[in-house]
């Protein structure tokens, strides 16, 4: 008979939140049945449904549980809940509930192993008007964001829920599946918050484009919760249409797309109300990013086309204005980035770049020709013609240096950066990086800081330096885990796992490649997807396992002929040369 080890999770959550509660049951279950039981585990849920079965204080029961408990997940949304410690130390049941479970994650003797944090989106009416149950849930969430004590999730919908629940639980499984005791999760240490001072609050003194402002400096220092708040202030205040725009460009960049697509759809119905042209064509834009961010190409093209059309037809009425032709080669630009990614439509997206070239030049738009440029390099780089690429590239960096501006230099730094790595000139691809690096640390980009960490961590490895890769790949992973960012945590997981293969780590590294491999699959990145599966292949092969390693880059290139890239098919072929030189 087989011995199954039993593995508790405990859902700890306000009374508001049973469809979740009910979900959670049923995703343990499918889980066990799906992947856990093949590692001979099973998941038990546990939480207030089984708690009654003693005598006492009922909080002092189910903390006893949480006690017992392997993991925890805390959900929230917009109820706190009532107090129920005799002492008044905690406000809610579910406070307690975290409280011990941070306690018992600290207790080297208890066998909690991991705290997750959930929240739930809020409607905007609400979050811009919380009332003293939100109030709380918001100052619980920015002190989490303050401390960094546990890392949390934001969900909108319960489809949301499960997909990051069911990760989580493969996570887990993964760790257990060797049969050693996995390390507990570790407490990041307290960090001082940047630009750490109290944001405007709505009102008759306070403009919408005050708050609006505000928001977008606050979401720039990771300051999510705060930001969010006064979006919504923002947005349920009025009818400016800048307010909506940002506000979907927020949520989209901390990868709440549903949430994203809601704000920019009344964005479009507010323009189309107003006759602002230029603001739906924006929403447009936006949506257009966010389906090809969803892995959605033919949606997101038809976005852009639709922008295109609603530009077109103001040229055929109005002339050929340079605003709208400036918008034109950004659609334009956006379009080719989508079409790029679908091997059949490649071509096309040259041509669609070479016209908003084209577009740039006639309304003297010189930084907007180095955005161009730039595009057109990282489409270059995709196919493999590099010298080419570096041409374009480099035409498009010395136009964002005359033009003094960091943001197109740190992008066409990065880019230049990934060309000559790709060349194996590994020591001007790492300066090209850290000049990038120093840009995006001055202008405050965390987005940017992250791009570069991970492309550092990539080439230092190349070049031998690993305990340098090592800590750019961890100072990625913290950044991201701060500022919420999906994208970014999976770039550094990545890199995590590379420099781990690479140090002897396999069962470290595998780890780490797997939960890079789930975000990018998450976010439906084909490139990433193949990314990881190449290194897991590698992982395989120095552990032996030709076969696995052949499964893992047949999964790879399958990505790549939706997805061509040159850079990971080199080193897909690679490995592949490497596992039959190993067979022979």
């Amino acid at each position: 008979m087989e011995q199954f080890r039993a593995l508790k999770v405990f859902i700890a959550s306000p009374g508001n939140l049973k469809e979740e509660r009910q979900e959670f049951l049923k995703v343990v279950e499918r889980h066990n049945s799906d992947d856990a039981h093949e590692f001979q585990l099973t998941f038990i849920p546990r939480g207030l449904e089984f708690a009654f079965a003693g005598v006492g204080r009922p909080q002092a029961l189910i903390n006893d549980q949480v006690r017992e408990s392997d993991y925890l997940i805390v959900v929230f949304w917009n109820w706190w809940g009532q107090q129920t410690s005799e002492d008044g130390t905690y406000t809610s049941g579910t406070e307690e509930e975290f409280n011990v479970g941070l306690q018992s994650l600290e207790d080297k003797h208890a066998p909690m192993r991991d705290v997750i944090v959930f929240f739930k989106g809020v409607p905007d009416h609400q979050l811009s008007d919380p009332g003293e149950q939100l109030s709380k849930v918001l100052k619980f969430k920015k002190d989490l964001e303050e401390s960094r004590s546990a890392l949390y999730t934001e969900f909108d919908d319960i489809e949301e829920f499960k997909t990051q629940l069911r990760r989580h639980l493969n996570r887990w499984t993964r760790e257990w599946a060797s049969g050693a005791v996995p390390e507990k999760a570790k407490l990041p240490r307290v960090e001082k918050r940047e630009g750490a001072t109290s944001p405007p609050t709505g009102g008759a003194t306070v403009g919408t484009a005050a708050l609006v402002d505000e928001a977008v400096r606050l979401a720039e220092n990771g300051r999510n919760t705060e930001a969010e708040q006064l979006f919504a202030q923002a947005t349920t205040a009025g009818d400016d249409v800048r307010a909506f725009g940002e506000y979907a460009l927020f949520l989209r960049k901390i990868g709440r797309y549903s949430a994203a697509e809601s704000i920019a759809n009344q964005q479009i119905e507010l323009a189309r109300e107003k006759g602002d042209y230029g603001s739906e064509v924006d929403a447009l834009a936006n949506l257009g990013v966010v389906q090809r961010l969803r892995g959605k190409k033919g949606s997101s093209a038809e976005y852009f086309r639709s922008a295109l059309r609603i530009i077109n037809d103001r040229i055929d009425r109005e002339g050929e204005r340079e605003a709208h032709l400036t918008q034109k080669a950004y659609l334009l630009d956006n379009l080719a980035l989508t079409l790029r990614k679908t091997p059949e439509k490649v071509g096309e997206a040259k041509a669609i770049l070479d016209e908003a070239v084209a577009l740039r030049k006639r309304t003297n738009d010189e930084r907007g020709r180095a955005f161009t440029l730039r595009t057109l390099g990282t489409l270059l780089t995709q196919l493999g013609e590099l010298e080419q690429a570096k041409a374009v590239l480099t035409e498009a960096l010395g136009i964002f240096t005359t033009e003094e501006y960091d943001r197109g230099r740190a992008q066409a730094l990065a880019s230049l950066g990934e060309v000559l790595e790709l060349m194996g000139e590994l020591t001007d691809a790492e300066e090209r990086f850290e000049e990038a690096l120093a840009l995006n640390v001055r202008m405050g980009s965390r987005q940017g800081r992250s791009m570069n960490l991970s492309q550092l961590s990539r080439t230092r490895l190349s070049l031998g330096h690993i305990e340098e890769a090592r800590a750019d790949a961890l100072n990625c992973i913290a950044l991201n885990e701060t500022t919420g960012n999906p994208e970014g945590l999976a770039s550094g997981l990545h890199a995590l796992g590379r420099v781990l293969a690479t140090d002897g780590d396999l069962r470290g590294a595998t780890e780490y490649l797997q939960q890079a491999h789930e975000y990018f699959e998450d976010l439906k990145q084909p490139v990433g997807i193949a990314a990881t599966l190449v290194d897991l292949a590698e992982v395989q092969r120095l552990s032996g396992n030709s076969g696995e390693a052949s499964r893992y880059l047949q999964l790879a290139n399958d990505q790549l002929q939706a997805a061509p890239h040159f850079g990971v098919k080199s080193s897909s072929d690679r490995i592949a040369l490497l596992i039959r030189a190993d067979q022979q």
